[in-house]
């Protein structure tokens, strides 16, 4: 890669400023694609813009059905070497992951060209305000059978995720008529089987928090070495927050409250109908019965998925009739049905009951669709309590931006050697 053409325009003085332009070309090993519209995802260490494969003098390329990819540019040498490496390795094995296409180098960033995917589920929890941003049971129930099965593929071959939230987990293209759920943003994902393929790695001791306030489980919380069970703790709570709407920490991870975050989850990990944020909204017994199955759970344990499976039901033979179909699709029912979900909230200030100041369709706006690894463009919705942070024991050896920080995503600073971490 080289040339003008491709070369970054981002000021390194303004963080925020773009790393791409609309209508700039970039060269990836050997194939060509011309940057279509404004970002589409911007996290602390990379930006996500969506593209189209064009022949070499940039014209449209003849012969491919779908050639828009999403293009991961690398603000900072970071992670994505490392997601790359973890993603190639889950291509084959795992259906539950964007398609990757390859990685390249151009003026000391790395570019990576990957399936494009449509918005995550944080940005279509958010655009359902006619239902108090919840969603009904055969979504979550819909929902949460993709999200397990994905990471039951994930775990199977090898790894961790431990950062299982809504905004890393994004739907298929409604224009390819995918609904489909893929996990993505692999960035912290570590490997828990030794080289033989089969021993479960023990457990390390001074582990250092990872993941997100909100989702992270009580071992998390503990800096505790994190295992499957751990992601599947993540999971119980995104089902949680899809069907109530809230979390019972919420408050606790505005004010980055580390002590009443752990305090709430362990008293909830005992009484799990606690997590329930709804007077008139009880968790439902399937959530309630995933959440002693962890509990009894040992590091290097197995989670029983199928028994999992079984507390959510049997499969539907078609997905449900999404809440958040109109964001979507760019089609808005003026007069959606009543549910159980346009109950008065027990509380109006949660973040995600605010209505956006405007609601950009995928049909009109250039940034509406996610990628493969940040989730989607940024929500006009304050989420703070969603991002990726670190609480750690200060040391000599810790990274600069290793204490929770509500208004950046960021892990442990600079990643270790894969495995390590």
């Amino acid at each position: 890669m080289g040339g003008e053409k491709h070369r970054p325009i981002s000021g390194h003085k303004d963080k925020n400023a773009p790393l791409l332009r609309n209508g700039q070309r970039v060269e990836i090993k050997g194939r060509h694609y011309l940057v279509e519209g404004r970002r589409v995802g911007k996290g602390q260490f990379a930006e996500v813009y969506r593209a189209r494969e064009v022949s070499s003098n940039g014209t449209p390329k003849e012969g491919s059905q779908d050639n828009v990819v999403a293009i991961k540019v690398e603000r900072e040498d970071a992670t994505l070497l490392r997601e790359f490496k973890v993603l190639k390795t889950l291509q084959h094995n795992v259906q539950g992951v964007c398609r990757i296409l390859d990685i390249d180098m151009n003026n000391d960033r790395r570019f990576m060209s990957m399936q494009l995917l449509g918005d995550n589920l944080s940005t279509l929890r958010k655009s359902c305000t006619a239902t108090h941003c919840r969603f009904s049971w055969d979504t979550t129930r819909y929902l949460g059978l993709e999200m397990l099965r994905a990471l039951q593929q994930v775990h199977t071959v090898g790894y961790i995720h431990r950062d299982v939230k809504p905004s890393n987990f994004a739907m298929g293209r409604a224009e390819l008529s995918d609904s489909r759920v893929y996990i993505i943003d692999f960035g912290l994902a570590r490997k828990y089987l030794e080289d033989n393929g089969w021993s479960h790695q023990p457990a390390r001791e001074n582990r250092r928090f990872r993941g997100s306030s909100a989702y992270a489980s009580v071992n998390a919380h503990k800096e505790k070495d994190l295992s499957r069970r751990d992601d599947l703790w993540s999971l119980l709570y995104v089902l949680v927050e899809f069907h109530q709407g809230d979390l019972p920490w919420r408050h606790a991870c505005l004010e980055s409250n580390k002590e009443d975050i752990l305090r709430q989850k362990n008293e909830c990990v005992d009484h799990p109908s606690r997590l329930a944020t709804v007077k008139e909204l009880k968790i439902p017994p399937a959530l309630i019965q995933f959440s002693n199955h962890l509990k009894s759970l040992k590091f290097e344990e197995s989670p029983n998925y199928s028994e999992l499976e079984k507390f959510l039901g049997p499969p539907p033979t078609e997905p449900p009739q999404f809440e958040f179909e109109h964001k979507r699709t760019g089609y808005h029912d003026p007069s959606p049905k009543p549910s159980q979900h346009s109950q008065p909230r027990h509380t109006s200030n949660h973040p995600g009951a605010t209505p956006p100041s405007r609601d950009v369709s995928p049909a009109t706006a250039p940034d509406a669709h996610a990628w493969g690894g940040l989730g989607g463009h940024k929500s006009p919705i304050s989420d703070l309590y969603h991002q990726r942070d670190q609480w750690s024991t200060p040391s000599s050896s810790a990274p600069p931006h290793s204490s929770w920080d509500p208004h950046h995503s960021h892990s442990s600073g600079r990643p270790p050697a894969q495995g390590s971490s």
